[in-house]
């Protein structure tokens, strides 16, 4: 994975490498679909448990996230 500048870019890039549509991220996540667009666009920060359930996910420390 290339490096992003940015944790938005780098929640859109793992998201689509892996094959998920913001919908099911949303769904995954327990969170409205506009709350996760919203996370993908930087409009809202995520809560510590929205970062720890996509360490998980994706396999990446949640520091990586932040």
């Amino acid at each position: 994975m290339e490096k992003c500048n940015t944790k938005n870019e780098k929640l859109y890039k793992l998201r689509v490498e892996n094959g998920y549509t913001q919908r099911e991220m949303a769904e995954l996540l327990a969170v409205s679909p506009a709350t996760y667009s919203r996370y993908e666009n930087g409009h809202i920060d995520m809560s510590l448990a929205v970062c720890k359930k996509l360490g998980e996910l994706f396999d990446v420390q949640m520091e990586k996230l932040l």
